[in-house]
């Protein structure tokens, strides 16, 4: 996006807006960067996030009203035609609001993830005391991962409720890191350890032989 806008003919700015100056009616005139220059046009896109402080100067945001949510997001060797959205269901696991996806990405791979809406309030989310009946987990806690205790003590908890749990340990690695595949390779045993847990739990999901 950001090249074709330059190619029709945008001026890339890279710059910390720390104000606006608008008029009394509160359009806009120009926008101010933290090294005092003045940057006004007829239209200023600001790639600056979800919740943009570029937005808030301009009264276009109201950040009580922005809506969070954490998910995990991966991305696997795999052809997706066309981009899937689900929304998930309170009553079967109770994890509602809750979002899955599956989109098309370059080079054949597919950007696969799941995550949970935290409404308004960015606070940490309560863990619920009865997690009995919940299904099988896998859950990974690399080294690096500011989340990662959290990912340990939920793992626990499942355990201690009779859930079916597999705790994967990524040694060195940071939140991320571990689905970069082909970038590092170091991820691969972790990946290999998730999908035998999947295999184990789920063993239905096995391929069956076709008979004719």
């Amino acid at each position: 996006m950001r090249e074709a806008a330059v190619a029709a003919g945008a001026v890339p700015v890279q710059a910390r807006i720390t104000a606006v100056d608008a008029d009394g009616d509160g359009i806009v005139r120009a926008v101010i960067a933290s090294d005092g220059r003045r940057l006004a046009a007829d239209v200023v896109i600001g790639a600056d996030g979800a919740l943009s402080p570029l937005a808030r100067l301009a009264g276009m945001l109201d950040p009580d009203t922005a809506l969070w949510g954490f998910a995990i997001r991966a991305y696997l060797p795999a052809e997706v035609p066309l981009p899937l959205l689900v929304l998930l269901d309170a009553r079967p696991w109770r994890i509602y609001p809750g979002y899955g996806w599956l989109f098309p990405g370059a080079d054949g791979q597919a950007n696969v993830g799941i995550g949970v809406g935290l409404g308004t309030t960015r606070r940490q989310a309560p863990l619920r005391g009865d997690l009995a009946g919940l299904p099988p987990a896998c859950i990974v806690a690399a080294d690096f991962d500011p989340l990662r205790d959290e990912g340990v003590a939920y793992a626990r908890a499942l355990e201690a409720a009779g859930v079916p749990v597999r705790l994967a340990r990524a040694r060195g690695h940071t939140h991320t890191s571990v689905t970069m595949v082909d970038v590092v390779i170091s991820g691969a045993p972790v990946r290999a350890g998730i999908g035998e847990a999947l295999r184990d739990f789920f063993p239905s999901a096995e391929p069956q032989e076709q008979v004719s």
